[in-house]
């Protein structure tokens, strides 16, 4: 295992900005490999490129597939597969781990998980997670976002544009991040993956990355 050695890396965890905390290692190497069994379960069949409602309609370089309400560039349309109730532990759990007992209002559950799969020379541009109903937005409601396979470059912005300042950071295997509160609305993208620095023991089919990014959707709650 090959890892990178950023110099301005902290694996411990740490609030980056406002609200927005990086958990290194939250997930043990026996956790990552139960995740990444699930995954295959339920995401079997299901990756699909979304491509962009707009111009040219360009493809985007990740491949998705939706855990409950289903996601397309920049919307949300009924479920196709069912929102697996494992995934709302891996939320809360991870929530309780930097928030405690903070409440996001309107905050019901999570009723959807995006799973991106990026090949080794996939990125991510710098964009801002607003397709979820206003009033979750307004409020804070936090995304939980757990790493598996290649290290990537992770860049976190600010919330008025894809410009400075910014923070780079690097997200290993079974690591956790999570943006809520004041730092919801920050703009950020995945801006190179590290192919080969996967665990080994992990057990990944091909070299890449995934992300599991949970969130609720919808003020109705989950379906």
């Amino acid at each position: 295992m090959n890892q990178l050695n950023l110099i301005s890396e902290q694996r411990e965890k740490h609030e980056i900005a406002p609200d927005a905390w990086l958990i290194p290692d939250w997930l043990d190497l026996d956790g990552q490999q139960e995740l990444l069994e699930w995954l295959r379960f339920w995401c079997k069949g299901g990756f699909t490129t979304p491509r962009l409602p707009f111009g040219d309609r360009l493809p985007l370089s990740v491949q998705v597939c939706c855990l409950g309400y289903h996601w397309e560039p920049y919307q949300y349309s009924a479920p196709k597969r069912d929102m697996p109730a494992r995934l709302l532990f891996v939320y809360t759990r991870a929530l309780a781990a930097v928030f405690k007992h903070r409440r996001f209002q309107p905050y019901y559950e999570p009723d959807t998980a995006i799973v991106n799969w990026y090949s080794p020379e996939a990125k991510l541009g710098m964009h801002q997670d607003k397709s979820e109903d206003q009033g979750l937005l307004d409020c804070g409601s936090p995304i939980v976002t757990v790493a598996l396979g290649d290290s990537c470059t992770f860049r976190l912005g600010n919330c008025e544009s894809k410009n400075q300042p910014y923070t780079d950071f690097e997200m290993r295997s079974g690591d956790v991040l999570i943006m809520g509160g004041a730092s919801r609305m920050a703009y950020h993208g995945v801006m190179k993956i590290h192919s080969g620095t996967a665990p080994a023991e992990l057990g990944m089919s091909k070299p890449g990355r995934l992300s599991v990014t949970i969130r609720q959707a919808r003020l109705g709650g989950a379906k």
